[in-house]
């Protein structure tokens, strides 16, 4: 399920019982792009049960900074409000598939 994330939700969608991935990327940048279609493939596989967000890290200085964010593709893994994994570069689906099964947060 993809979401919009904004400031009156921010605490709402990473405190999900579903998993959360926060998808940082800039417009500019091609690994960006690679790392959302994996992501949109996740979200296609896993449906109901995880939760997409991309952020433009850009536009959002106040959460890449919060967040540590120094390079774009970085995704951060959310499951019930504290990050479990941070993903920095291009994973194919399998490799985030690895994360998700070790976290042992979807069954």
């Amino acid at each position: 399920m993809r979401v919009t994330l904004t400031e009156n939700n921010f605490l709402d969608v990473i405190g999900s019982p579903n998993l959360v991935f926060l998808h940082f990327r800039s417009d500019f940048c091609g690994p960006c792009k690679v790392q959302s279609r994996v992501l949109e493939q996740l979200e296609e596989k896993y449906k109901e049960r995880v939760v997409l967000s991309e952020i433009n890290s850009l536009k959002h200085l106040d959460w890449t900074e919060a967040f540590g964010i120094q390079s774009t593709p970085t995704t951060l893994l959310f499951y019930k409000g504290s990050v479990i994994a941070k993903l920095i570069g291009v994973h194919s689906l399998s490799k985030i598939e690895q994360v998700i099964k070790k976290a042992e947060v979807l069954k």
